[in-house]
């Protein structure tokens, strides 16, 4: 077997795991924030807005995993 697309396989699922979980955690915080009231509350929220975005496009394209599965 090539080393280097282990190495690959490996590479892209801790990647992948760990914008799912920062995705998360943001979701969770979003989820969380009642209506902003003040613009710190409103500033937070859209960083929090545009971070989420930002992950969303590079779990996009991180593409599907590289790992060749059966069935």
């Amino acid at each position: 077997m090539n080393m280097g697309r282990e190495r690959g396989i490996l590479r892209w699922q801790l990647h992948h795991s760990m914008l799912t979980q920062h995705l998360a955690r943001i979701e969770e915080t979003l989820a969380g924030m009642a209506e902003p009231k003040g613009p710190r509350e409103r500033e937070r929220l859209e960083q929090l807005t545009r971070e989420r975005a930002d992950l969303q496009r590079r779990l996009q394209a991180l593409g599907p995993s590289p790992n060749a599965k059966m069935g």
